[in-house]
């Protein structure tokens, strides 16, 4: 079998007074454990995903106290997997949660956890990435009470998570958040997010001390909005920005996926509008740099998920869309050392849904395997991260009993 362990967290309303929450351990299911119930899944049996569920405790009715928002593929982390998101109270009502993160073993145990409050309001974690000094960086929104509006942050940690530093980036009356982050090519920290009423990208870059080099906005033109949800940097350190832009078409207002240059000083070089199917819409959530010249996008679009290959010049050589039989989006991509990339998210209805996890060759885009980590449904995949040799984690959370979970597979 090729899951490694899979665990299922849930969090006791104790925890909202805690530094630490107590977690239930729902199952490990090892490499070649018979009671292991991950054969992969192909397209064939896609719609299968969603009547697995896995044999566990429900936390004693605890409340949905932690959502899983954000990862990081953290092999060069001196403290493994890192897993965040928030914690301290249901969707829809976090008005005092606390950013939150917690380090994962290799074999998929639970480590150390903490919760910081940034603002004094609503804190959450949105992304993630692994230093190459073995810390980490977390990025995310605050605010500091109901009727003030968000403001984006992000902290460099030490190896042991403690921090080194925060910066804030407060736009006064607009809201804003930050969503992806990425490493420059010398040791610059490269963070992108949304702000304002229409919601519009932007995207700056700090140095390893936490200097504000350059941020720039990615403003649409005619009120129309361009958001930004990835990033990634090229070898010459341009910065490229994935997202969504809002477009008038002949069937109407519709967001389709989008792919912004920046470069080093924070000049916007090029952009460029739908590089998937024809008539394709939604969003862009990954952005690699697989070659000198060549990228691998991933999207959340209206054909389901899919992959596509671009130059420098930002013309599309080959696209892979992801077909099954039901529904299926993707929340999360990240690019493994393997030479693939791994695909995250949720297939099937909402009160069946089930988690996908999915290994394509970069090379090729051909799929490898299609695996569903089997915990209590309905549930969300929500993050997914790439570690050393081509391991994959997958995080969500699952509903009623709430918690948040996560997956570690095998090659």
């Amino acid at each position: 079998m090729q899951r490694i362990a899979s665990r299922l967290v849930a969090f006791a309303a104790a925890l909202l007074g805690s530094s630490c929450g107590s977690d239930v351990i729902v199952g490990i299911n090892p490499v070649g454990d018979a009671a292991s119930p991950g054969a992969d899944a192909g397209a064939e049996d896609a719609a299968a995903l969603s009547d697995a569920s896995a044999d566990g405790a429900s936390g004693d009715g605890a409340e949905p106290l932690v959502e899983t928002g954000a990862l990081a593929a953290a092999s060069q982390g001196a403290n493994g997997w890192l897993v965040a998101g928030h914690a301290g109270g249901p969707t829809g009502n976090e008005a005092s949660s606390d950013a939150w993160w917690r380090f994962v073993a290799a074999d998929g145990a639970g480590l150390a956890e903490q919760r910081v409050d940034v603002a004094g309001g609503s804190d959450r974690i949105t992304a993630s990435l692994a230093y190459p000094d073995g810390g980490y960086v977390v990025a995310g929104t605050a605010t500091s009470g109901a009727s003030t509006p968000s403001i984006a942050w992000l902290r460099r940690l030490r190896p042991d998570g403690s921090e080194l530093w925060t910066r804030t980036f407060d736009d006064g009356a607009n809201p804003m958040t930050a969503e992806a982050l990425a490493l420059g090519t010398t040791g610059s920290i490269i963070v992108a997010g949304n702000e304002g009423t229409p919601i519009d990208g932007w995207v700056a870059r700090l140095q390893a001390d936490g200097t504000l080099s350059f941020r720039l906005d990615l403003r649409g033109s005619g009120g129309k909005g361009t958001r930004v949800f990835a990033v990634g940097v090229s070898q010459l350190d341009h910065v490229f920005a994935g997202g969504q832009r809002t477009v008038i078409t002949d069937a109407g207002v519709v967001d389709v996926p989008t792919i912004l240059q920046v470069g080093p000083l924070g000049d916007l070089f090029n952009s460029s509008t739908s590089r998937f199917a024809a008539g394709t819409t939604g969003t862009v959530r990954g952005v690699m740099l697989v070659a000198p010249d060549t990228f691998v996008l991933c999207a959340d679009t209206s054909l389901g998920p899919a992959l596509a290959r671009i130059d420098g010049l930002f013309t599309k050589s080959e696209v892979y869309t992801y077909a099954t039989p039901v529904v299926t989006r993707l929340a999360s991509c990240a690019f493994a050392t393997d030479g693939s990339v791994l695909l995250g998210g949720t297939a099937g209805a909402a009160t069946g849904a089930a988690p996908w996890i999915a290994k394509h060759d970069l090379a090729s885009f051909a799929p490898r395997w299609t695996r569903s980590p089997a915990v209590a449904r309905p549930t969300s995949g929500l993050a997914v991260a790439a570690g050393a040799g081509g391991v994959g984690l997958l995080a969500g959370r699952s509903e009623g009993p709430s918690a948040t979970w996560w997956s570690v597979e095998a090659p």
